[in-house]
């Protein structure tokens, strides 16, 4: 028997997520400054009118460029994306219809090759009727980073610091890149914030992107508690489509892919049919993302919290191939909520503890370094930049108590309804930095050190294992350091100095290199000590203030043995050296390019000074404030103390003003 003929040919499933993912639909090829120019609305009067506006969109489709605009709906709060507007132009030696002039778009993704056709009306081009307070990208972002259930945020402020004015239009043009990241579903304006901006972000097309970062901005903002945000506009309406209008929009498809131009030739589906099919396949879609949601996340890999840039970002860290390989801490955080995230970071880092049997370490999860280890960017920007990136200055010991009612207060704004405000969310994060002046302080600060770097990328990673040999070292040195602290009083800091740079730098080599690059090797100062070569890192005054060390107290003040004076010397009392009892002080004014070199001599001002009154040397010059000697101590060595008796002295001077102890010191500040 004689096998039947075949059916008609089965059209192929097409969907525009892939036309726009396809490069070669880009036209502006990431130049959208020009296409998105005509949205943003400049800070005094309109350089374009919504006319104007509105013809340009118009014109995009007889230039062939794919086009992609966004409403926040006022009935859902939902940003919807519509696809491939045009305006239905009266026909030459035809008929006039009832759909001309008018302009008609499709509605999100495509089902089953069919569109859902609406009415683009003419006032989604004007501007919303009134300026909007929106906070910074920055504060977004921290108000979003304490609560995960925040939407939109708001009523703010205009006298609020990072609180500006916006004026947006009630729709935005979408490049292309971003327009797939729309068509899953409608966001919320936070997805919409979390995704879209946060891609912008990784593509480095914050400026050129800007009038569509402005519009989520708005989008996120209400001006008025229990209202939609100003930009939320009446959904448009569908028409009731005759055979003309459904024509034209079906050929609009065709052109965007021919591959259906002659595979649907046999297809014969009506409108009624074809309304009846969307309704099916809309309903098993969403039955079936529901259960795949599910699914992932009770399997959620840390693949999908990161993004693609920030899995290889941790693989090149950790030195591993895949997130498979990745420690416990950032499997269990992509798999739990946002609210457990602290508690997670606290569990893993009490295992690394009783595995280095530290168990009375005091070591509690902060937001700020539970961010700051999330985000990734590790590296500080500068080395004396210690409130930024990942680095030993930020663990040093805290009030127990504080930190507990830090951690009570981000659970609380984690909590189911909770509603942190900006300034809430910006105190949380905000990292301090701590320096110590102990050395058991400092071997404390660089055992936390190495417990958070076991947590986040492995127990066994050169980078910790070279931490933990320099803690060992540094028990074994302890004795030795102590003596060399009395000659460096800054020890303690110099110490973790020498680990924060170098780790800082890992970081930065690391993250740009495939291969594994090798761990600093820390224990290298304690040879270079013992071997009298340099090892002192430098101690700029940058550095120092930002660790909070621009004044310190002497740990305890050392005698001064004072010199033998004849009966008939003249009296001259040691102006700028040490009392008992004093305070140091730092100037912070330091000119190193002058005088580091007369810093760094074994040569002492008490030296100088015993040269002066011996009429070895001649007197100094004289202070610029009072016409008596200089406090040499203070200029050229870069500090003094409290009780100075030339403390009046103790001011900043310009480079001219240093011209005549420039000219002193090189001729008779000895050096050897």
């Amino acid at each position: 028997m004689a096998a039947p003929p075949p059916g008609p040919a089965q059209a192929p499933t097409v969907f525009y997520r892939d036309y726009f993912a396809d490069a070669a639909h880009d036209v502006f090829n990431g130049a959208y400054e020009a296409v998105l120019e005509p949205y943003g609305i400049p800070g005094v009067g309109d350089a374009h009118t919504p006319a104007a506006v509105r013809t340009l969109a118009q014109n995009c489709r007889t230039q062939n460029i794919p086009t992609a605009f966004l409403l926040l709906h006022n009935d859902d709060n939902l940003i919807h994306v519509y696809l491939q507007l045009e305006k239905f132009h009266p026909r030459a030696g035809m008929p006039a219809t009832r759909w001309d002039d008018r302009m008609f778009i499709s509605k999100g993704e495509l089902h089953h090759n069919s569109q859902v056709t609406v009415e683009f009306r003419e006032d989604y081009f004007n501007q919303i009727g009134a300026n909007v307070a929106v906070p910074s990208p920055e504060m977004i972002d921290a108000g979003y980073a304490v609560d995960p259930a925040a939407n939109l945020l708001g009523p703010n402020d205009i006298r609020n610091d990072g609180i500006t004015n916006l004026r947006v239009r009630r729709t935005c043009f979408v490049p292309a890149p971003y327009v797939p990241l729309f068509l899953a579903k409608p966001l919320s304006p936070r997805e919409a914030w979390d995704t879209v901006r946060s891609q912008i972000v990784t593509d480095n097309r914050q400026e050129a992107c800007r009038p569509l970062i402005d519009y989520l901005r708005c989008a996120i903002c209400i001006t008025q508690a229990n209202e939609s945000p100003t930009v939320a506009v009446n959904p448009p309406l569908a028409p009731l489509p005759d055979p003309i209008l459904l024509d034209r929009r079906r050929k609009i498809i065709e052109q965007d892919f021919p591959l259906l131009n002659s595979q649907l030739a046999n297809v014969q589906h009506t409108e009624i049919a074809g309304q009846l099919g969307l309704l099916v396949t809309e309903s098993r879609a969403t039955r079936e993302a529901e259960n795949a949601r599910r699914t992932l996340e009770k399997n959620k890999p840390p693949s999908l919290l990161l993004g693609p840039v920030g899995t290889i970002r941790l693989a090149r860290y950790c030195q591993v191939i895949s997130h498979l390989e990745f420690p416990p801490f950032w499997i269990e955080i992509a798999r739990n909520p946002k609210s457990q995230h602290l508690n997670i970071l606290q569990w893993e880092i009490n295992r690394v503890k009783d595995e280095l049997n530290e168990p009375d370490l005091q070591f509690l999860a902060t937001a700020s370094i539970l961010e700051v280890s999330k985000g990734l960017m590790w590296e500080m920007t500068h080395p004396d930049a210690v409130t930024t990136g990942l680095n030993v200055f930020l663990l040093a010991e805290q009030l127990m108590e504080d930190a507990l009612s830090r951690q009570q207060m981000y659970e609380m704004l984690h909590g189911d309804g909770a509603s942190p405000s900006l300034s809430d969310a910006a105190a949380l994060l905000k990292s301090k930095a701590g320096a110590p002046t102990m050395l058991y302080h400092a071997r404390q600060q660089i055992r936390r050190f190495e417990i958070l770097i076991k947590v986040l990328i492995g127990t066994r990673h050169p980078l910790a294992q070279n931490l933990n040999a320099f803690c060992n070292r540094m028990i074994s040195n302890e004795g030795r350091l102590h003596l060399l602290q009395a000659d460096h009083l800054l020890l303690p800091t110099m110490l973790c100095k020498k680990i924060a740079v170098p780790t800082s730098n890992w970081f930065k080599n690391q993250v740009s290199s495939a291969a594994p690059v090798p761990a600093p090797n820390f224990v290298q100062i304690f040879d270079d000590i013992e071997e009298e070569r340099p090892w002192e890192p430098v101690m700029s005054t940058a550095f120092l203030s930002a660790i909070g060390l621009s004044t310190f107290r002497l740990p305890t003040p050392r005698p001064q043995i004072q010199p033998r004076i004849s009966p008939n010397a003249a009296a001259v009392p040691p102006a700028d050296s040490p009392a008992d009892n004093s305070d140091r002080v730092n100037n912070v004014h330091f000119n190193a390019t002058l005088f580091q070199v007369y810093k760094d001599s074994a040569v002492s001002c008490r030296t100088l000074r015993i040269k002066i009154r011996n009429n070895e040397l001649p007197a100094l010059p004289l202070s610029k404030v009072d016409n008596k000697p200089v406090c040499v101590a203070w200029h050229c060595k870069s500090m003094c103390n409290t009780n100075c008796g030339r403390k009046a002295d103790h001011v900043q001077y310009s480079e001219a003003e240093y011209e005549q102890l420039t000219q002193w010191c090189g001729e008779h500040f000895s050096l050897e």
